[in-house]
């Protein structure tokens, strides 16, 4: 667990990790896999929301995340549109939507527990 009050250096807002951020996203989407779905859009890396200040969190605070979970920035597929309000983090809010796919801590400590096999 990670302490609010005075996380380690790299863990603090802004730190840039261009070899994480690469393993990242050549993961796939964490939500599509555990929820056993077939992913159809590329993986993108969502940094943890919430740490205040408008500032992006840590490249080691990152969750593999397929478009449709992560922004919904463009829909390929028509039978898909009706999924944008129960899917995309940036569309529910990472409290609702950690209540159905998970919350952004349990992601991440997947998410390196993976990378670290």
């Amino acid at each position: 667990m990670i302490s609010r009050l005075k996380p380690p250096i790299e863990l603090r807002n802004g730190h840039k990790d261009e070899k994480h951020r690469k393993k990242i996203i050549a993961l796939p989407c964490i939500a599509c896999k555990n929820a056993g779905l077939k992913q159809f859009y590329p993986t993108r890396g969502h940094h943890k929301m919430g740490h205040g200040g408008g500032k992006k969190s840590s490249d080691l605070l990152m969750i593999p995340l397929c478009v449709l979970h992560h922004d919904n920035e463009f829909i390929i597929r028509e039978s898909d549109r009706h999924k944008l309000e129960t899917w995309s983090i940036h569309y529910m809010g990472p409290k609702k939507w950690g209540e159905v796919w998970g919350t952004q801590d349990e992601l991440i400590e997947q998410t390196n527990i993976k990378l670290n096999k």
